[in-house]
């Protein structure tokens, strides 16, 4: 093996970590979990129904996906930017 695709075997191994949690979310999401938003003394907290923690930037990629939707049961229904407390995977 030359040097380079020694070099390039590590990197390869080497995963991000959010897009690790991103890939994980969704898989789990797949399978029936919904995710879900708290807000707690901290600030936003992510967990999936399984009572999994899911990070803020990893969330956020994860509501951007083609295939997760918002359930609809906002706090306040009559902004339009107002944000979905829950999120479920959609077949489509």
């Amino acid at each position: 093996m030359t040097r380079k695709s020694v070099r390039y075997a590590r990197n390869a191994r080497r995963v991000d970590p959010r897009r690790r949690g991103v890939t994980a979310t969704l898989i789990k999401m797949r399978q029936g979990a919904s995710l879900h938003l708290s807000q707690g003394r901290n600030g936003r907290a992510w967990f999936l129904s399984d009572n999994t923690r899911v990070a803020d930037d990893v969330a956020a990629v994860v509501i951007a996906h083609p295939s997760v939707t918002g359930a609809g049961d906002c706090l306040f229904g009559d902004r339009v930017s107002s944000l979905s407390q829950t999120f479920r995977y959609v077949e489509s």
